[in-house]
């Protein structure tokens, strides 16, 4: 539907007129004498008149009308006031353009049928007309249903003959038709039309309380009724949005399509004219509709079609349009008083020029410098809150490299991880993102490493785009961190719990980078996660758990007043872990590293049993200087996998060792007191646990010795 703009706005259709302006005489038929109209009748004399018409009134008291009355007028209205039965056929065969408002008047003037409230009549309870035929010029350029009294009431209305143009009808009420014409010479009903006819909705107090609308019906129908020698018609336009936004620069261009072509005579033209505001002041106008605008607000187009040639009578002279201070309205009176044949769309149509609103707001990144951890790095930023995506817009962030800032990712957050050191920048774009919309970022053309973020503002400059970049954007200085953990080969693996303890080591693989002014310990952690136990200058470490351990490097600053100070403070054994101690290192981007595999060891609990054994025979007799003494396993050694057995005997109560035997059996030679043990023992020498027993003197070594 056409929409309109202006709270006063007469004329919201074609205008066309011919004819002097001595020739503009029109005829106001009424029931009352001038002076003494009712407030509608009063309304149309002053609408009438505000069209540069001299009107001439009768059919009052004191001067009634007659057939003579339209002797020398171009123009009869014949109002719904007068009594019908006072007029008749009294103007039936008058060749004079004619609006009849007495829809009683329709049978006499053969318009319509002769039965009431079947061919013609009064319609209470309505304020709305339909458009049947929005095509034709009585239309307004209106379609659908329009409006065109302030509150319900009664209107007129007409069922003619097919051969009518039928416009308008009232809403709700099929066949009961509101604006309805002929033209001369068009079959009314048993009569050739003498002249224009026009069937009007006013009823006897429509015009006291009419909309912008009624009166653009009104004046729609006054002009077409004097138009009929110029057959100029203008073109309608459309625009293809109702709205649209100032681009970057705060410039767009608007234009509109011609949705129904002109009728353009020999020796014519086109003249398009973009108006703004209640006056419908002309802001420019130009050879196409195409307008470049550079305020918001609400805009307007509309076609003139006219006379070009300063030779012809109907020259209308553009010059005068003044831009800036010519209305519309100025242009209609210019052309009615001089009685030139042009048409102009009045109604036109509108777009809604918006300011472009967008704002990528700012951004603070989160830490500067950050520093590359195991070949990586991540940088990213806060927004400052003060960024405004405007309804159906999209925001990404974009990272830039360098001072050319070249485009290097786009992300939905301000988040990205690089792996080079350099000088980035991470800026918010807010941009519209949908291919149908005048204001399409088309992002496709964005070719990472190459286009820059300058290229990206130039493309929005230059399609008067609105969208926004964060063009100084969030910078950050990436560095490479050259501190390595190196990494660690375990000693030995698993390791075997001896009397509640045992010790795990690891030897370094010579790959650890310290960086000059930093520090180095090794790390215990236990269990899958990685919960730290100890920390040691050396990479070895006493346990008394068994357990799954890994030995770690970490290299770190830890100078208090440096950026890359890594706080061990926040350490708490038996809670913190290695990966916390890693986030720490990230989060902070701080240059240290830490040898997360770092260096399993398993370490087992000791089931190495000696068990118990049971005399034979106590005492035991000397017998020709010897004697055998043995014993008899109880049944409870325990002896683990690699691991051997020995039987030792050993002397008097400091347990010195005498012999030692696969078998508890000995053969001594002195009188005595013995003892006979069981020893059970790691005989790998390259095992952690490995008893040396080569240490053992006989007669000399104890059995506390080998335990110790």
């Amino acid at each position: 539907m056409r929409r309109k703009t202006l709270a006063s706005l007469w004329f919201l259709v074609m205008l066309l007129l011919s004819g002097p302006l001595f020739s503009q005489q029109a005829l106001f038929v009424t029931n009352s004498d001038p002076g003494n109209y009712n407030a509608s009748d009063q309304a149309i004399l002053a609408r009438l008149q505000g069209l540069g018409l001299t009107v001439t009134g009768v059919g009052g008291p004191s001067n009634p009308a007659t057939a003579a009355d339209a002797n020398g007028k171009d123009l009869i209205i014949i109002s719904a006031s007068v009594l019908s039965t006072n007029i008749g056929g009294m103007y039936t065969h008058t060749p004079v353009p004619m609006i009849v408002c007495e829809s009683y008047l329709f049978d006499d003037l053969h318009m319509t049928g002769h039965i009431t409230g079947v061919d013609y009549g009064v319609q209470g309870s309505v304020d709305r007309v339909q458009i049947t035929d929005p095509s034709h010029p009585l239309a307004a350029g209106f379609n659908g249903n329009v409006t065109v009294t302030t509150a319900q009431t009664t209107l007129r209305w007409g069922d003619p003959s097919n051969n009518a143009d039928k416009v308008a009808r009232l809403f709700n009420h099929p066949n009961q038709y509101a604006i309805f014409s002929y033209d001369a010479g068009d079959m009314m009903v048993g009569l050739a039309a003498p002249a224009t006819r026009i069937g009007f909705f006013f009823d006897t107090n429509t015009a006291s309380h009419p909309t912008h609308n009624a009166w653009s019906f009104f004046d729609d129908a006054v002009h077409y009724a004097l138009s009929s020698n110029c057959t100029a018609q203008t073109e309608v336009l459309k625009t293809p949005t109702n709205h649209i936004t100032l681009g970057a620069g705060g410039t767009q261009t608007i234009t509109a399509n011609i949705q129904t072509p002109g009728v353009i005579p020999n020796g014519y033209s086109v003249l398009y004219l973009l108006t703004t505001g209640s006056n419908q002041v002309i802001q420019q106008t130009a050879t196409t509709p195409s307008f470049s605008v550079s305020a918001a607000g609400t805009y307007s187009f509309h076609s003139l079609v006219y006379d070009s040639d300063p030779n012809s009578p109907d020259y209308f002279d553009i010059s005068t349009i003044n831009t800036g201070s010519t209305t519309l309205l100025n242009i209609l009176i210019q052309i009615t008083t001089g009685g030139i044949c042009a048409s102009i769309d009045l109604a036109g149509d509108d777009i809604t020029v918006n300011n472009c609103t967008a704002d990528a707001g700012t951004l603070t990144i989160d830490q500067d410098p950050v520093n590359i951890l195991n070949g990586s790095a991540t940088v990213s930023a806060t927004p400052d809150g003060n960024i405004h995506v405007p309804a159906g817009y999209s925001q990404i962030y974009v990272l830039t490299s360098g001072p050319n800032l070249v485009i290097e990712q786009v992300s939905a957050s301000p988040n990205f991880t690089v792996n080079a050191p350099g000088d980035y920048t991470i800026h918010t774009l807010v941009y519209d993102a949908d291919p149908n919309s005048p204001n399409f970022l088309d992002l496709s053309v964005v070719q990472f490493g190459t286009t820059t973020g300058g290229d990206v503002l130039a493309l929005v400059l230059a399609n008067q785009i609105c969208a926004s970049l964060d063009v100084a954007g969030a910078g950050v200085h990436v560095q490479g961190c050259t501190a390595d953990a190196g990494t660690l080969t375990i000693d030995q693996n698993p390791v075997i719990l001896a009397n509640g303890a045992a010790t795990i080591s690891a030897t370094p693989d010579g790959n650890i980078v310290v960086p000059t002014g930093y520090s180095q310990i090794f790390v215990l952690t236990s269990g899958t996660g990685l919960v730290i136990e100890q920390v040691s200058a050396t990479p070895s470490f006493t346990v008394n758990a068994a357990g799954a351990y890994t030995i770690h490097t970490l290299v770190y600053d830890a100078d208090p007043n440096s950026a890359n100070f890594l706080d061990l403070s926040i350490v708490q054994f038996g809670t913190t872990t290695g990966v916390d101690v890693l986030n720490l290192v990230t989060a902070n981007g701080l240059c240290a590293s830490l040898d997360v595999a770092g260096a399993p060891v398993h370490v087992n609990d000791c089931t190495a049993d000696a068990g118990t054994l049971t005399i034979d025979q106590n005492p035991v007799v000397l017998a020709n200087g010897a004697a055998t003494i043995s014993a008899t396993p109880d049944g409870n050694i325990v002896v683990p996998t690699g691991y051997s057995q020995i039987f030792v005997l050993t002397s008097g109560t400091g347990l010195v060792i005498e012999q030692v035997s696969a078998t508890p059996s000995f053969t001594v030679n002195a009188a005595g007191a013995y003892t006979i043990h069981t020893l059970v023992y790691d005989a790998d020498p390259n095992s952690a646990n490995f008893l040396d027993l080569s240490i053992v003197q006989f007669g000399t070594t104890t059995g506390v010795d080998v335990l110790n």
